[in-house]
């Protein structure tokens, strides 16, 4: 499955292969991008995931689920549950890649701010 990448401001989308998201981040390393680490969004993933049809104790267990999710988080860039790369992250990103063979396209979308890689 792809990784589909949705822009946080423009409400925009990238679905990027995954052999070309993992060779960006590899590429956006090696040209000096120092990752910050990705947010895991606690409020978007209840938002997602509560059910107003479950009874309390559904509804509790997956909240408490989501906060273990969240307090465990480690930041990456490659799983896809929907976590936040930040502005400066993505700028950073972006210009790392910029001039980059056939990532092009990708590093023009990063540059537009940050973006949410979206669960499957």
């Amino acid at each position: 499955m792809p990784y589909i990448l949705h822009n946080r401001s423009g409400n925009t989308g990238f679905v990027c292969p995954d052999g070309l998201w993992l060779a960006a981040i590899d590429a956006a390393k090696e040209r000096g991008w120092r990752p910050e680490g990705t947010r895991f969004d606690f409020a978007y993933t209840v938002d997602r995931d509560y059910d107003c049809r479950a009874g309390t104790m559904s509804n509790m267990f997956t909240v408490i689920t989501i906060h273990m999710d969240h307090l465990n988080w480690n930041g990456s860039y490659t799983e896809k549950l929907d976590q936040l790369v930040g502005d400066a992250d993505a700028a950073d990103m972006a210009a790392a890649l910029t001039g980059t063979p056939g990532m092009e396209d990708l590093a023009a979308f990063i540059a537009k701010g940050g973006f949410r890689i979206m669960s499957e």
